[in-house]
């Protein structure tokens, strides 16, 4: 996981102060004391795993603004994260999610594999934490190093094993009088005079023990079977109850396959044919008449233009026999004109044309769809009247079937189980078996009876050989006490043998993984004293003992180390473990707060080295109270080893943030 950019609304010093981006590589802060570093160092714990486990702030907002803030960080699968911290509220979104979707799997110990404290002692190192091997000794840190990538749910290895060892100190811990099975022999033993004492009839007493056993046992048999036969009675009625459902189904598939024919004619056929034919009729009638009136439109306008020229050719007569020849003339010629003129055949012709063609179109459609009608006969009129009137039973028919199968498919408890439901009623099964069950309920109920009754003269007579209930009782009390005890044992040597099993497989993982630990800090230290030394490991009675190993095979053993040296061997450590646990985990970003300003200049420049050979494949945030750091680290940048290794350098002055 690498941080991208993070922002602060409100804590320690800091208000509304950010950085975008944030380097991948390798990230320096440098500013004097009390400037702020160790509250931007909280503050990115905080954010990245929610608050302390405690009710008092220890950052509250001097500066104003909201408690709290966010960042914004890319995992190694791609995803990318947005965590919120709000005051004592804490949250973490996957980008591209609805924020209120609460996903289990971005809580802070599930996502990063990890507890708070965990990630303070390997990836938070500071220079009070350059003190010792006791994270390695260290009893929680080891089991989250040592058993993470054994399987799925190795994380909760730590918590499963306490729980064990809590449970089975319950049971036999080394406490007397507060262990399980110590109380229950003292209460077993109270009990034994009290039994001794009430040992008359104690013979029949076990006679009436057994045979009650036996009979309660006969009792619990008969129960069963009655319970069995209450189910094949169900089965029974509801076989019964699906009797008329499937008489209709029968009967209406049977109606399906008589009027099958007519499966494929057009809903209502016959009274579509009859439309069809009456408007066919009408059509003809109709254009019968357009004729017959289009005929006689065109006498009428034949006659009157003959009219009106002889009446103009008898007025020009009559003018010139007076003389007046121009007139008469002028009258001639407009008869003529007016005659030819109302003689044209074209007038109102566009009309009658138009009438005509409307009258063929509706005539060719009807009779269309009149063929098609008929085609599904045959083209047989009566046929198709008589499939037209088996499509009406045919659809009724289909109808039933559908209404049918659906109360059919209640019955039998879905449509998967109503195949096998039909083939038992068409076998009739069920029925014939009804009166049977009947019979056999009675009988039965009679024998459970009888059982009871036995069961009640049983009791009363155990109860009277005793003299009163109290033998009962003490016989029942020690019976739950023992039960109790041999339930107490098996649960101990079940939980035992788990954690050993547990232990075993942790302590050969832990085995097979250590020298792997103690090669990567032996690489870190190599690269911080310049292959001076070499780091090697021993355990002497479950504790790791470290040494170190000069040219000659000169060793050194702790005591012998100077404090720099100490420093560099336990900040090897650390990171050591911190990348080993980052190997099979999400790898976090490694805050390193001033844990160089004991060092001379040349492990101060190695340091910045093993910062820089980190960052290629973890973020790593390095405070620094020293600003010659920013120089260091822009001199080793030049080397070639680590010139592609990104880095920025931040300023850090009184609560402001600044990039140098």
């Amino acid at each position: 996981m690498r941080i991208e950019s993070f922002h602060i609304d409100g804590f320690g010093v800091f208000n509304d102060q950010g950085v975008e981006p944030l380097s991948p590589g390798l990230a320096v802060f440098y500013g004097p004391n009390e400037s702020g570093k160790s509250t931007l160092t909280e503050f990115l714990r905080s954010v990245l795993f929610g608050p302390p486990k405690r009710r008092a702030n220890p950052y509250p907002p001097l500066a104003g603004g909201p408690h709290g803030g966010r960042l914004r960080a890319v995992l190694a699968d791609g995803r990318r994260l947005h965590l919120h911290l709000d005051g004592r509220h804490h949250r973490i979104l996957e980008e591209g999610q609805p924020e209120n979707a609460h996903d289990h799997s971005l809580e802070p110990e599930t996502l990063w594999g990890l507890d708070r404290g965990s990630y303070e002692r390997l990836f938070a190192v500071g220079l009070e934490d350059l003190q010792g091997l006791d994270v390695l000794n260290h009893r929680q840190t080891r089991d989250r190093i040592f058993t993470r990538g054994m399987g799925a749910g190795s994380e909760r290895l730590p918590a499963a094993l306490a729980a064990l060892d809590r449970e089975i100190s319950e049971i036999v811990g080394l406490r007397p009088g507060n262990r399980l099975l110590d109380r229950l022999e003292e209460r077993l033993e109270r009990l034994e005079e009290p039994l001794r004492e009430t040992r008359r009839g104690a013979a029949e007493y076990r006679e009436c023990q057994t045979e009650l056993a036996a009979v309660k046992e006969r009792l619990a048999h008969l129960q069963q079977r009655r319970q069995r036969l209450h189910g094949e009675r169900e089965e029974v009625e509801r076989l019964t109850r699906a009797r008329g459902p499937w008489q209709r189904l029968s009967r209406a598939r049977k109606e399906l396959r008589r009027t099958a024919a007519a499966a494929d004619m057009p809903p209502e056929g016959r009274r579509r044919l009859e439309e069809v034919e009456k408007e066919l009729a009408s059509l003809e009638d109709t254009a019968v008449k357009a004729q017959n009136a289009s005929l006689a439109e065109r006498s009428r306008r034949t006659r009157m233009p003959l009219f009106l020229a002889g009446g103009a050719l008898a007025l020009a007569m009559l003018l010139a026999i007076g003389g007046e020849t121009s007139s008469a003339v002028g009258v001639a010629v407009i008869g003529v004109v007016a005659t030819l003129f109302l003689a044209q055949p074209w007038r109102d012709r566009s009309a009658e044309t138009t009438l005509n063609q409307f009258l063929d179109y509706q005539l060719e459609a009807r009779k269309a769809e009149q063929t098609t009608l008929l085609d599904a006969a045959g083209g047989d009129r009566e046929r198709f009247l008589e499939l037209a009137e088996e499509q009406a039973a045919w659809e009724k028919a289909r109808e039933d079937v559908v209404g049918a199968r659906l109360e059919l498919a209640a019955l039998a408890g879905g449509e998967a189980e109503l195949a096998d439901f039909e083939r038992r009623l068409a076998e009739g099964d069920g029925v014939i078996d009804e009166a049977r069950l009947i019979d056999d309920l009675h009988d039965l109920e009679g024998e459970l009876r009888q059982a009871e009754q036995q069961v009640g003269a049983l009791t009363e007579r155990m109860a009277t050989l005793g003299g009163d209930d109290q033998p009962g009782r003490l016989r029942l009390a020690r019976q739950v006490l023992e039960e109790r005890r041999r339930r107490a044992v098996r649960r101990w040597a079940s939980l035992a043998l788990t954690e050993s099993l547990l232990r075993d497989a942790a302590a050969t993982w832990e085995h097979d993984r250590r020298p792997r630990v103690i090669r990567r800090a032996a690489d870190l230290l190599a690269l911080m004293t310049g292959g001076r030394y070499r780091l090697v490991a021993a355990e002497e009675g479950g504790t790791t003992v470290l040494e170190l190993e000069e040219a000659g095979l000169k060793r050194k053993g702790e005591l012998a180390w100077s404090s720099g040296l100490a420093d560099q061997v336990y900040l090897a450590l650390r990171l050591g473990l911190s990348r080993e646990l980052a190997r099979k985990g999400e790898p976090l970003p490694l805050l390193l707060d001033d844990i160089h300003v004991r060092f001379d200049p040349d492990r101060r420049r190695a340091v910045i080295s093993v910062a820089l050979e980190l960052a290629r494949d973890n973020q790593v945030i390095f405070f620094s109270c020293q600003p010659e750091v920013c120089d260091l680290v822009a001199e080793l940048r030049d080397e070639p080893r680590w010139r592609n290794v990104p880095a920025g350098v931040f300023r850090i002055d009184n609560g402001r943030i600044e990039r140098a």
